[in-house]
């Protein structure tokens, strides 16, 4: 005789499992009850949302399309934008998250960063250096100014995707930096503009030290 199996399974994972002699073509199923539930008034306490039955033994993969009709994507936040310069490089700072959508299959996720924007010849790359899903961090570089979008995306068991980005603008050096930051100006006294008050400009100072601007003589107009 063949022995069927019974199966409980938890968002397609499997929970419990026992052999069973398979129904008769007529015998009827009780859902939400056994045998020894037929006539009584308080046998089974719970509440049953949905019933299927198929005319076929699902596959494993089946069964787990099943249990995630409603699945969610993951949730992304890739993190902050920046903004930096290549001697700043490479940047050590990008730190995302990542919150798996139910059912929480969260041991499954697969989470990637990668570069989806940049200028034309540019060598960027970006690496993953943490091996902690809900807590994705990276380093970036690149050979060149311009701005770069990176994207961290993650991809759950049935093949739904949840995606953020963020953009690095690289500048040549750290004046350009501080001269996009809101309500910058240069001090009066950096004749230069290279953002550092020096010897330099310090020569250019004193050579303008006592000069004298008054008029020496009435002036014919």
């Amino acid at each position: 005789m063949c022995i069927s199996r019974f199966l409980i399974l938890v968002n397609g994972n499997l929970l419990y499992m026992r052999g069973f002699p398979p129904l008769g073509r007529y015998e009827k199923i009780i859902v939400g009850g056994g045998g020894k539930d037929i006539g009584l008034t308080d046998g089974w306490h719970g509440l049953v949302d949905e019933v299927k039955i198929f005319q076929r033994v699902l596959t494993p993969n089946q069964i787990l399309q099943e249990a995630h009709i409603e699945n969610s994507p993951p949730i992304m936040d890739a993190g902050n934008s920046y903004l930096t310069w290549l001697d700043d490089l490479p940047l050590t700072t990008l730190a995302g998250a990542v919150v798996d959508g139910p059912p929480g299959d969260v041991a499954d996720v697969d989470v990637a960063w990668s570069i989806t924007g940049q200028p034309v010849g540019s060598n960027a790359s970006v690496t993953k250096t943490s091996s902690d899903w809900a807590n994705p961090t990276a380093d970036f570089t690149t050979d060149s100014t311009g701005t770069y979008e990176i994207t961290l995306t993650a991809t759950d068991t049935t093949g739904l995707v949840g995606s953020d980005t963020l953009e690095i603008e690289v500048v040549a050096d750290a004046c350009e930096a501080a001269q996009l930051e809101p309500g910058f100006e240069f001090n009066y006294y950096d004749s230069d503009q290279n953002c550092v008050i020096d010897l330099i400009d310090y020569a250019a100072f004193a050579a303008q030290w006592l000069e004298d601007l008054r008029l020496t003589a009435p002036v014919a107009r």
